[in-house]
Order: C-alpha cells, then sequence, then structure tokens
C-alpha cells in the first residue's frame, strides 16, 4: 500500500510541478532538425526496481517554418469523382468510389476482396508487419509480384494526387507512410493461401505545410467516454489520415482516407524548444513505471479541439508524438505484445508533448481543459 502512494506521488510530481527553466522555446525548425540525433538511446531504472532500454527513432521532418493552424474536416470530392473512377461498380473484381464529408474510398479493379460465394468460408487475413524504419523500399515482399515495396506506394500516390486535384475543394495535400508496412495473405482455414498475390497495407500521414500530423490530443487520455461523471468536454473520435491504402498491383488498388483542409493561420512560425527538453517528461514516465516500451518519437502536428470543441474545427499545434506502451497504473503486471503490429497492442498509446514548453499532456487528466490548444508563444515573446 505505502508503495502505491509513493508512486502516485511520483506520478502527480510529473505534472504539477512547473516545467523545467530549460524548456524555452528559442529553435527555428530548420535549427530544430539540424541539432536533434536520429535515436535516442538510453536506459532507465525503474521506481520497482525494473530496467527499461529506450532505443528508438527521433523523426523531425524537413520544413522551414512551424505555423500554427486553423483546420477543419475535407469535404466531399465533386459528384464527377464517382462517374470518374468508378463509372460501372462491380462486387469482384471489386471497383467502386464514394466521397462525402465524413470519408473519401475508391477500390479500383481490387482482386482481395471476398466474391459472394466465399463469404461464409471462414478466410481471413494473415498479416507481417515490418516496421517503418526496417523497410527496405527497393525490396519486393509480396509473392507472385515483381512491385517493390516502394513502387506500390507510389501507385497510390500518384492516383490520390490525382484525385484531389481534379476533384477537391482544397486541392492535393501530400502524405507519407506511417508506422510500418503490413502484408496481407487471404488464407483458408488451413492457412493456406487463397489469391495469387499478396496486398500491401500502410497507413497514411497527411502533410500539411511539410509538417506531418500525427494525433488528436484526445488520443493521449486514459479515458476518453464523454458523459455525465466526466467534467472534459468532446474532442473529437477520429483522426486526419489514410487508414486503408492497399495495392495488389498497378491497376489493382483502394484507399479510404478522412483528411483536414487548412482554413487559417494562426501563427506563421513559432519557436521551438529542443529534444533535450522533451526527454524528461517521457522519462520520469518511464521511472514511474507507466511507460513500458518506446517505438518512437515524431515531430509534427497534434490536433487540438478550437475553443468550442464543436468536432468541426480544429488547431493544429507543432508538437512531439512519444508512441509507446503506456500503463495507467504502475501496478499492473507487463504484458506481452502478441500482435503483429505493435499499433494494436491493448496498452498502445500516443503521448502529445508541447514542443515549445517541452510538458507532456497528463494522461491521466479529466478536467474540463485538459484537451484545450496551449497558449501560442511568439517569436516577438522571447530573447534570442
Amino acid at each position: 500500500m505505502k508503495r502505491r502512494v509513493f508512486l502516485l506521488c511520483v506520478l502527480a510530481a510529473v505534472f504539477l510541478l512547473p516545467a523545467s527553466p530549460l524548456a524555452e522555446p528559442e529553435l527555428s525548425v530548420c535549427e530544430l532538425f539540424a541539432c536533434t540525433p536520429d535515436r535516442w538511446t538510453d536506459s532507465f531504472d525503474t521506481l520497482a526496481g525494473g530496467k527499461v532500454a529506450v532505443d528508438c527513432a527521433v523523426e523531425v521532418p524537413r520544413a522551414l517554418k512551424a505555423p500554427v493552424l486553423s483546420v477543419t474536416w475535407y469535404p466531399a470530392l465533386s459528384s464527377a469523382y464517382g462517374d470518374a473512377y468508378a463509372p460501372q461498380r462491380s462486387a469482384w473484381p471489386m471497383n467502386a468510389a464514394h466521397s462525402d464529408d465524413s470519408y473519401t474510398m475508391l477500390t479500383h479493379n481490387y482482386h482481395y476482396a471476398l466474391r459472394e460465394s466465399e463469404i461464409n468460408l471462414k478466410y481471413r487475413d494473415e498479416e507481417r508487419f515490418i516496421r517503418l524504419e526496417d523497410v527496405d523500399w527497393d525490396a519486393v515482399y509480396v509473392r507472385n509480384s515483381a512491385m517493390t515495396a516502394g513502387e506500390a506506394f507510389d501507385v497510390l500516390h500518384e492516383a490520390i494526387r490525382d484525385i484531389y486535384s481534379q476533384f477537391g475543394a482544397y486541392g492535393f495535400y501530400d502524405f507519407r507512410p506511417a508506422r510500418g508496412l503490413t502484408v496481407l495473405t487471404l488464407v483458408n482455414q488451413r492457412g493456406e493461401p487463397v489469391r495469387e498475390q499478396d496486398v500491401y497495407s500502410f497507413c497514411g500521414q497527411q502533410i500539411i505545410r511539410d509538417l506531418p500530423v500525427l494525433t488528436n490530443a484526445g488520443y493521449t487520455f486514459a479515458s476518453s467516454s464523454v458523459g455525465p461523471d466526466t467534467a472534459y468536454r468532446h474532442e473529437g473520435g477520429r483522426e486526419a489520415q489514410y487508414y486503408i491504402l492497399h495495392v495488389e498491383s498497378e491497376n489493382s488498388y483502394g484507399f479510404a482516407a478522412h483528411l483536414f483542409a487548412e482554413k487559417g493561420v494562426l501563427a506563421e512560425d513559432i519557436p521551438l524548444c529542443s529534444f533535450d527538453d522533451v526527454k524528461p517528461g517521457i522519462a520520469a514516465l518511464i521511472e514511474a513505471g507507466c511507460i513500458r516500451e518506446v517505438y518512437g518519437v515524431q515531430f509534427g502536428y497534434a490536433a487540438y479541439p478550437d475553443k468550442q470543441h464543436d468536432l468541426e474545427h480544429y488547431i493544429l499545434f507543432p508538437s512531439w508524438v512519444v508512441e509507446c506502451e503506456y500503463y495507467d497504473s504502475p501496478d499492473m503486471a507487463t504484458e506481452p505484445v502478441n500482435v503483429p503490429n505493435y499499433t494494436n497492442s491493448l496498452h498502445y498509446r500516443r503521448l502529445v508533448v508541447n514542443a515549445q514548453t517541452g510538458r507532456l499532456l497528463d494522461p491521466a487528466s479529466k478536467g474540463p481543459d485538459r484537451s484545450d490548444a496551449p497558449q501560442i508563444i511568439l517569436w516577438e515573446d522571447v530573447q534570442r
């Protein structure tokens, strides 16, 4: 009991103590790129007597500025989109195109889908996951095809560029692969492949003004359901992302996307703190026993609901996002990650760190302002 009280006090101290005086924003995004290491390697002793090793990629994209933006959801593509890309729908191979204010999707000559006669045969996806930093984009990962991973991504990239350039009210926003590459094999109950070819499968991060949209701030928190017993407000239940990017061949692919569109600029460029100022907050949660593994750390945008929390308008604020195995209590026993893709782990979490102050959002917070956008510190507010 005493140990548990002690650990809870340590956790409280992580978020209640004032930020370190060193956590002052004084770097441009170009300077941040130049001074941030490619990897974070360290080892930490936990208060429970364990040890956690950190060896992960640290990513800062090349950008000229770090703006704060006002965004809304990308509206439906024009009605001509469906007529152009799926004038005749078919179930197999699947051909369909749809766009509304919730999402846009396309399946083009897609053979991986189930035929009507196969729906009740209990086929399943067999997944092979390769973490993004381990992907060789010049390598072939699928059976019975000479298409490399890089060529597969390029097929979708060009198709999506054409679609949004022609039919989107805001044009095309670039995107990049996120987290890893999955190879999908459709198999029967005996584990035997039932299609001649496998499928390349990606997730994609939207890029706005050279910075990737990494997460919604609301995904940091341990509890995300809003009800009569919670003090916080609605934070948004979806992220801006390409959540399906599937490629069979140059002429067989599909995607589904839910994206942001820029509405305004709240600050053209803001000063940033260094990665050294970000690490202490993460380290404190490791030592307290809540973070058990760090998969990666990225700099980009976290999306915060605007002041009205209406779920239609958001603020993109430059942030660090920590992908990790996070346990809500230090007393919880560590569970093995028994899924191919670590993002499907029960304890997978993306924690958000303010890129100006180095302060972590408290994952346990239930306060009414927990996901409010941070105050913007402008260049004229700091001494250089």
